[in-house]
């Protein structure tokens, strides 16, 4: 760029950055601004410039936003809508079902029979003693994948009217 370009680009970017700038003037900058042979002073101002133009409303868009309004005024639409989000139904669903789990959990900690093993046994009896503590450990953990069963068919089931909700109502 020669130096009486780059005094007309230092130009034109004071007219742009204190609000004193035209609609022609702006198209000169983009120019001198998009040319390849632009001094590395400048790259922070066209990335500027261009961000700033691009954020800016296009022509026209404020009468067409006073016409809406009016327009929707006349028609006495003036309340916000409320958006429904069906999801909150559900919730206290989910709260039973964790308070269950929960409940169930420490119902069958307290209700477990307390076995106190005596200091000598015989092999039948530790056979005996393991066994029995097989068996309620396997009781237990059967119970323990019901209720992951049943928390899951819920939460698919959740899953399913909400789904369900969204495409009648088209959120």
């Amino acid at each position: 760029m020669t130096d009486k370009e780059i005094q007309r680009l230092r130009t034109l970017l004071d007219q742009f950055y204190i609000g004193e700038d035209t609609e022609e003037t702006d198209e000169e900058l983009f120019d001198l601004l998009d040319r390849r042979d632009l001094p590395v002073e400048f790259i922070t101002d066209r990335l500027t410039v261009r961000t700033m133009i691009l954020r800016c409303p296009p022509p026209g868009v404020e009468q067409r936003m006073s016409e809406l309004i009016d327009s929707l005024a006349a028609e006495g639409r003036t309340e916000k809508r409320r958006r429904h989000i069906p999801w909150r139904r559900y919730i206290p669903l989910a709260a039973a079902v964790a308070l269950l789990i929960g409940v169930g959990t420490v119902v069958m900690r307290h209700t477990a029979p307390q076995h106190t093993l005596p200091a000598e046994m015989t092999p039948e009896e530790i056979y005996a003693s393991a066994d029995r503590a097989l068996s309620l450990f396997g009781s237990a953990l059967e119970k323990g994948c019901a209720g992951i069963e049943t928390a899951e068919a819920a939460k698919a089931q959740a899953q399913i009217l909400i789904t369900r909700n969204i495409k009648d109502k088209k959120i």
